[in-house]
């Protein structure tokens, strides 16, 4: 038997925008050939790239059956600080794979509601579309504060979150006067 931690990264998000440098050393015509990529595969190279760990903590022979064994360890899991626990069965020189099929089958199961929820925050958005949505929000933030001054926090805190104070410094504090 054995005992372990399975700790799972943040998964990487891919977006179509990581196509633009996958080609190099491929001559004049590969910057094109990015774009094309880009163009005629890029939806379908949304996706989340994942990373586990595996930290085994104690590895014993035990000497119950398998019954009392597998209540024993539901009532210790029960009373463990973790919500999240699986209890995996299988031939002991196949645990590690035993394993793995089990982290993939979970994610497999949650991948297509992860995808949409991601996609739904914005997270698959062409880099260059939301930087233009965000240039947006802050000219309709500044022609509406430019007629009630009340608006100027509001804006100040826009552009403080999305990094662009120093940009539009002298036109906010002109606002001001």
């Amino acid at each position: 038997m054995r005992e372990g931690l399975v700790v799972a990264e943040n998964p990487k998000i891919i977006t179509p925008d990581l196509l633009k440098n996958r080609f190099s050393g491929f001559g004049k015509g590969a910057k094109e050939f990015n774009e094309w990529l880009k163009a005629y595969y890029g939806e379908a190279f949304r996706g989340l790239e994942y990373k586990f760990r595996n930290d085994v903590k104690i590895a014993r022979v035990e000497y119950h059956s398998l019954k009392v064994l597998s209540e024993q360890i539901k009532d210790k899991l029960k009373s463990d600080q973790f919500d999240q626990y699986a209890l995996i069965q299988g031939p002991d020189k196949t645990w590690q794979i035993s394993l793995m099929k089990f982290i993939v089958d979970e994610c497999m199961a949650s991948f297509s509601d992860n995808l949409r929820e991601l996609d739904e925050h914005g997270y698959f958005d062409d880099p260059d579309k939301a930087f233009k949505d965000v240039k947006k929000e802050i000219e309709k933030l500044f022609l509406r504060a430019k007629k009630d001054p009340s608006i100027l926090p509001s804006l100040g805190r826009k552009l403080r979150k999305y990094g662009l104070f120093k940009e539009y410094e002298d036109r906010f504090f002109g606002l001001l006067k």
